[in-house]
């Protein structure tokens, strides 16, 4: 087992900041924020205790024995796909704004 490598394992268990997947014997820990691209406020709305999954080992810990998961490895990003619409050194005008909770936070 190593680094970047992709395998199939089992969710064993769901807790509010991740799913501990048991890849044969060895159970890596799926942290809510690498399970999608998206926010994800739970790991129950991506995933059920018994659900076969793929993940890809992102880090294995040898002082802690423990191994991180992720699945967002290995979906496409969005952002890249609108990033190829835009040219690269390309130059744009635009009007900076402060959004509503800066607003708030500067009492305006």
């Amino acid at each position: 087992m190593q680094e970047g490598e992709i395998r199939e394992g089992v969710v064993k268990n769901i807790t509010d900041y991740g799913a501990f997947v048991d890849l044969g014997g060895i159970d890596g820990l799926l942290h809510v924020t690498d399970m999608s691209w998206k926010r994800v406020s739970h790991p129950s709305q991506v995933l059920n205790v018994g659900d076969t999954v793929r993940v890809q080992i992102v880090k294995i810990n040898p002082d802690t024995q423990r191994i991180s998961l992720g699945m967002k490895q290995l979906q496409g990003r969005s952002v890249g796909r609108r990033g190829a619409e835009i040219p690269v050194n390309g130059k744009f005008t635009g009007r900076v704004t402060p959004t509503s909770r800066l607003r708030r936070l500067r009492g305006a």
